[in-house]
């Protein structure tokens, strides 16, 4: 995110109270946002919204980010709007193990 006015919001639900099984985040930004035909391409492996020598990415976050969340049990989705920014959704069973077998 390249704005000087950029920002980031992180919420969680799922606490005490909630009858859902899974801990629920999302991350939002304000940044350039995602066309749709490319939510599937960003997560995966070295995969980037640009040429390589354009963007300051290696393509790797976002791929770590869901093996890290499959290891717990959860899915992560994403809903953007260009030009609107991104929500990152993604879900972490409050018990029970996920792949690896991580608690």
């Amino acid at each position: 995110m390249d704005k000087p006015e950029g920002r980031i919001l992180i919420s969680c639900t799922g606490g005490d109270g909630d009858d859902s099984s899974n801990w629920k985040f999302s991350v939002a930004d304000n940044g350039h946002g995602i066309d749709e035909k490319y939510y599937k391409k960003i997560f995966q492996i070295f995969q980037t919204l640009g040429p390589r020598d354009e963007v300051e990415s290696t393509g790797v976050g976002l791929a770590i980010v869901r093996k890290i969340v499959r290891m717990y049990g959860g899915e992560i989705t994403v809903e953007s709007k260009l030009g609107g920014g991104s929500i990152f959704h993604f879900t972490i069973p409050k018990e029970g193990r996920g792949e690896g077998g991580l608690p």
